[in-house]
């Protein structure tokens, strides 16, 4: 039982605590949620209104509920009793992948494979988590996959076909000339068994597609496999976690375990103006990720408040399914009506124009940062991955559920896509495209380019920007074709179609591009009809290619998301070679791409 008894404390420093397992055995119609869920509510509840470290409260909080169906079930009284380690493993033999969970259409391996994917708990964890309704010979479970199987259509036309196969094999060798009764006896048994193995070979066959039907509806049942097919979906575009960057280590809680949030510390916490708004969603984006940098910086907590910024502009517009008790478990900020009455008096009030400006502040006035540049790209890394989770899993329910917020939601994030690629995302008729405005039908794979206008301020930054750091301010204001073409050449993107995302000020970028002879066939601009700021953007982010504006901080966000979930590459910075008289983009990793927006402008 050792390996059992690392496997647990490994997950959590209280003994006999399981994290994955199910708090009170909540039954499938109410709300599932695992013990070191509840165990995350507890903590946050406590650290609102009393305070004080939040590691001991999380022990104390999972001693509280162990008597709830929280003990590890892999922990026996006798660690050393060779019975209980086989009783666990043959117990565990019992597991039925195929089985239906709990009557619902969900078998137990897509539940089990839920659990590894949502809550990274090993393969094993899980399997004890559910098998208690998961186990071989079921009547309830057996019965609902054979009565699947059984029901049918196919089974029904292939098993009639198989019979009637059996009884022409039979009829031909019957009417065929024999020599003796003993050859006709032998001929008769010969057709007989024939049919029978016919038939049993398309029962089988049947069987065999009816059971991978089933199966394929689960997660992959291996590591291997999950680690090729496991995804999340957005409009209709699957992102495969496989291709997205691992998320840090230290996460305890649902947030980076070496943030304090201290409430009590001079100064106080930080509360954010919910009514002043600098600039418009890439700015107000860059801002809430400066909050975090701050608040982790200076180990004090984040508030926010429930409406204004940042919750309605911009993380409801940009992310779906964003609720205060996963907000506050899973990403650490506290709501203000949950701070304690104490600690109110003591928040410091900060708006958003200085947190737009932070990184530019941090370093001219040289102020001590206690997070690597590693670690900042890192926590955005965790924050964005979990709102697109909550944003697919949001997606997915809304799908069903005709004229519901969720829905419209959906459909609005979604419309240039929906209406580019058609709403399952296998291609919109060339009608309707025509109707659009469109020429001809778009590819697949394609390239998104995001053409945004300046002035004034805007123009001198430009200048500013390409006497430091090398980049043509040209190249944004005019979208020459030949920096297309050398972008897109090496990778065998220029054959495809190429998307224009624009605020339609400045046209030079449309004449420049749809009069080349090569660009021009492959090049549209999303028509207004469909173009929203909000949908716009996710068709840039799930682009194949993307162009940016590093002056933008919409694209900077574009591309943030991009590397976050492993969509790329992304191009912000292009200048001109002079050796080679080709256009070049540089500073195309993540690492230099950060170090250059945080400290700007």
């Amino acid at each position: 039982m050792e390996a059992h008894k690392s496997n647990s404390s490994s997950s959590s420093s209280v003994e006999g605590f399981c994290d994955f397992c199910v708090w009170k055995r909540w039954q499938p119609t109410t709300h599932y949620q695992t013990c070191q869920g509840r165990a995350n509510e507890i903590v946050s509840e406590t650290m609102r209104t009393k305070g004080g470290d939040y590691r001991a409260i999380g022990e104390d909080a999972k001693r509280q509920i162990l008597d709830e169906f929280c003990t590890d079930p892999n922990l026996d009284e006798d660690e050393d009793d060779d019975a209980s380690i086989r009783q666990t493993a043959t117990r565990r033999r019992k597991f039925c992948g195929d089985c239906l969970w709990k009557g619902t259409k969900y078998t137990c391996n897509a539940k089990v494979e839920n659990m590894v994917d949502v809550y990274s708990v090993s393969r094993d964890k899980a399997i004890e988590a559910v098998l208690v309704d998961c186990i071989k010979g079921d009547d309830t479970n057996n019965a609902s996959i054979v009565a699947k199987i059984t029901s049918s259509t196919s089974f029904i036309a292939i098993s009639a076909l198989a019979f009637l196969s059996a009884i022409t094999i039979y009829v031909l060798l019957r009417i065929g000339r024999v020599r003796d009764r003993v050859q006709t006896t032998t001929t008769s048994m010969k057709s007989k068994l024939g049919a029978g193995v016919i038939g049993l070979a398309f029962l089988s066959a049947i069987f065999g597609m009816q059971h991978q039907s089933i199966a394929t509806d689960t997660r992959a049942t291996t590591s291997s496999q999950k680690s090729d097919d496991a995804h999340i979906t957005i409009c209709n575009r699957r992102l495969y976690l496989k291709n997205m960057p691992p998320l840090p280590p230290n996460l305890e809680f649902g947030f980076p375990k070496d943030w304090d949030r201290s409430f009590s510390k001079p100064g106080g916490a930080i509360v954010l103006d919910s009514e002043f708004l600098y600039g418009r969603t890439g700015n107000n984006i860059r801002e809430f990720f400066s909050a975090f940098d701050w608040a982790r910086n200076e180990g004090v907590g984040l508030v926010v408040r429930e409406r204004g910024f940042p919750m309605d502009k911009p993380l409801n517009e940009l992310f779906m399914g964003l609720r205060r008790s996963h907000l506050e478990n899973v990403l650490g900020f506290t709501f203000f009506d949950h701070v304690k009455e104490d600690y109110r008096s003591n928040l410091r009030s900060i708006r958003t124009g200085k947190l737009f400006y932070y990184g530019r502040t941090m370093k001219v006035l040289n102020i001590n940062q206690t997070k690597s540049r590693r670690e900042q790209i890192e926590h955005r890394h965790y924050i964005l991955q979990e709102f697109y989770r909550f944003t697919a899993r949001e997606m997915e329910l809304s799908e069903n559920r005709n004229n519901s917020l969720a829905r419209k939601t959906m459909l609005g994030m979604c419309h240039s896509l929906r209406a580019i690629f058609g709403s399952d995302g296998q291609g919109a008729r060339e009608e309707q495209l025509r109707l659009l405005g469109f020429n001809r039908t778009i590819t697949e794979e394609y390239t998104a380019i995001h053409s945004r206008s300046f002035e004034g301020a805007g123009i001198a930054m430009m200048e500013k920007s390409e006497q430091e750091l090398g980049v043509s301010a040209a190249a944004y204001t005019d979208l020459p074709p030949q920096m297309v073409k050398d972008l897109l050449a090496p990778l065998e993107m220029n054959k495809n179609s190429i998307l224009l995302i624009t605020d339609g000020e400045n046209t030079r970028p449309i004449e420049n591009l749809s009069s080349d002879p090569i660009i021009g066939p492959r090049f549209e601009v999303v028509p207004p009809e469909i173009s929203t700021m909000i949908s716009d953007g996710m068709l840039a982010i799930l682009s194949t290619v993307f162009i940016g504006n590093p002056y933008s901080t919409y694209s900077q966000f574009i591309a943030q998301v991009r590397y976050a979930l492993g969509i790329g590459p992304s191009y912000l910075f292009i200048k001109m070679d002079n050796d080679t008289k080709k256009w070049t983009a540089f500073c195309d990793d993540e690492y230099c791409f950060y170090n250059f927006t945080l400290g700007w402008p």
